[in-house]
């Protein structure tokens, strides 16, 4: 089981794909973000997620390839745990 490193999300554009090798959840704790599993997100607004917002987070499975971007705000940290470890 890997210790994986939070993501400072700075950028309102889509991120690079980040492949889940492990199955995660996703939890915004500071700001708010877009996320997306699309291979071409285009003008997708994504899954909001938001820091203290009553969805705390996000599962993604193992193969997902996950895109994010800053939603409403000027910078937001998510934090990835995971699942079943």
């Amino acid at each position: 089981m890997a210790d994986y490193a939070d993501i400072d999300v700075t950028s309102d554009t889509w991120s690079d794909p980040v492949e889940i090798t492990e199955a995660q959840v996703w939890i915004c704790v500071r700001g708010g973000v877009s996320l997306t599993t699309k291979a071409v997100p285009g003008d997708t607004r994504g899954i909001p997620l938001f820091a203290g917002s009553p969805l705390e987070g996000y599962e993604f499975a193992v193969g997902d390839q996950v895109r994010y971007r800053l939603n409403a705000c000027a910078r937001a940290i998510v934090v990835r745990e995971v699942l079943g470890g």
